[in-house]
């Protein structure tokens, strides 16, 4: 049976092996469930994720941590099985020093694309919207996206961005939904190049 290495993860720049959320991705994850679209794979890698919290029994506070971290390697993992490779978790720009964002993307025609994960939103999307409104401070052109699990709060601020009460965030995506993968079918269409490492500070 094929599994996760340690070289998925060095692909996606997590290269602390020994931590317990590489632990448990590596055990709940196998490297066919990347061939499913990409809302179909991660409500299946989130429902193996929920089966083995509640096996082993992990109270909610550790829950909680446990799943933000292993959704954020769910979704990097992804990424760069379907090519692409220059990714930049966990980031500071260097222009945005006091905002890390949780994915920093680098187009071929010099636009960035950031993104902010969140498996439950409430009241939470207001950082990711202080997030956007600063990159977009840079230079309009630039796309910020906000990438959740709550399909009725998806909704809420989609109607609120469209209205122009929230400013700043291009688009949430429901990770659980049919526009996940065409949103990943239209992000697909950009050609990612490295980032210049005079404008990016890592973690």
């Amino acid at each position: 049976m094929n599994q996760l290495n340690n070289l998925h993860f060095n692909n996606i720049n997590v290269f602390n092996h020994q931590s317990l959320c590489v632990d448990i991705t590596k055990l709940i994850i196998q490297p066919s469930l990347f061939n499913q679209p990409f809302n179909e794979y991660m409500t299946q890698t989130h429902n193996l994720l929920n089966e083995y919290l509640q096996n082993n029994h992990y109270n909610s506070q550790s829950q909680k941590s446990i799943r933000g971290k292993i959704n954020e390697y769910l979704i990097l993992l992804y990424l760069n099985n379907k090519g692409i490779t220059h990714l930049y978790p966990q980031s500071h720009l260097f222009f945005i020093p006091d905002i890390k964002f949780d994915l920093v993307l680098f187009t071929k025609t010099k636009r960035i694309m950031a993104f902010n994960f969140k498996t439950c939103l409430r009241d939470r999307y207001k950082q990711a919207m202080v997030e956007g409104q600063q990159l977009k401070k840079l230079d309009t052109r630039f796309e910020f996206y906000l990438l959740t699990n709550n399909g009725t709060e998806t909704q809420r601020l989609n109607n609120k961005i469209n209205q122009g009460k929230v400013q700043g965030i291009n688009e949430v995506i429901n990770l659980f939904s049919n526009s996940a993968d065409k949103f990943l079918q239209n992000l697909l269409t950009n050609e990612f190049i490295p980032f210049s490492n005079i404008n990016i500070i890592k973690k």
